[in-house]
């Protein structure tokens, strides 16, 4: 019989559980429950637009992605999962701005029911 004992990492915020404390760090920054990754965008903005831009490349794959835009500021915007991708060009953050976690702008839908 083996009896390993180790430590286990659980995410403040939903509860996920790892072994690794690098793996749980990252998960905790990007995790969608944290409240720094909360935008009001989000809350069914009724002047958020948002752009799919997604189209397939030679191969078959799906390239591409969503451009968010306020419509009463006029400013392009990137949400929290932005951030999250490795793979995105060091130019790739130029013109955008975070996605605020509170706005004064913020108006519900005409068709939002809480």
């Amino acid at each position: 019989m083996k009896i390993i004992q180790t430590t286990v990492y659980v995410c403040e915020h939903c509860g996920r559980k790892m072994f690794g404390k690098g793996a749980m760090s990252r998960h905790e920054k990007y995790c969608k429950h944290n409240p720094s990754n909360k935008h009001k965008c989000f809350d069914f903005c009724k002047h958020l637009q948002k752009l799919d831009n997604y189209e397939h490349d030679d191969f078959g794959n799906l390239r591409g992605g969503c451009e968010m835009i306020c419509l009463l500021s006029d400013k392009k915007m990137y949400s929290y999962k932005f951030e999250k991708n490795y793979n995105k060009p060091a130019t790739a953050l130029n013109g955008l701005e975070r996605m605020p976690l509170s706005c004064e702008l913020h108006e519900y839908k005409d068709d939002y029911i809480p």
